[in-house]
């Protein structure tokens, strides 16, 4: 008589269906007005002269660089504070991104 062992290695269900998680980021300027801007698409800053200005960078960089997209500019002497805020959100795949089904074909010999 033989015995299984569970392995939680093997058991996978290789039909389950697992969303992948994204991190999105982004930063709360409170200005000297009293005023809170919320900058959504940034995942860096950096004062470059009088502006601190908020850059987009690739997933793969995690320097600010020229392929760096700017985002967003503040005059540095109206910022007040700046506050990074990160959240997980589940990345929902569009029916358009899912592959077509595909009709089932019949052979006929002849």
């Amino acid at each position: 008589m033989s015995t299984a062992i569970a392995n939680p290695a093997f058991d996978h269900d290789p039909t389950a269906v697992t969303n992948p998680t994204e991190v999105q980021i982004e930063y709360l300027v409170r200005l000297t007005s009293g005023e809170t801007v919320v900058v959504d698409g940034a995942n860096a800053y950096q004062p470059e002269g009088p502006m601190t200005t908020f850059f987009s960078t690739g997933s793969s960089r995690a320097t600010i660089d020229s392929w760096s997209i700017r985002v967003a500019s503040f005059r540095t002497a109206d910022v007040v504070s700046v506050r990074r805020s990160a959240t997980t959100v589940e990345v929902v795949a569009e029916r358009s991104n899912l592959a077509a089904p595909v009709a089932p074909v019949v052979l006929i010999a002849v």
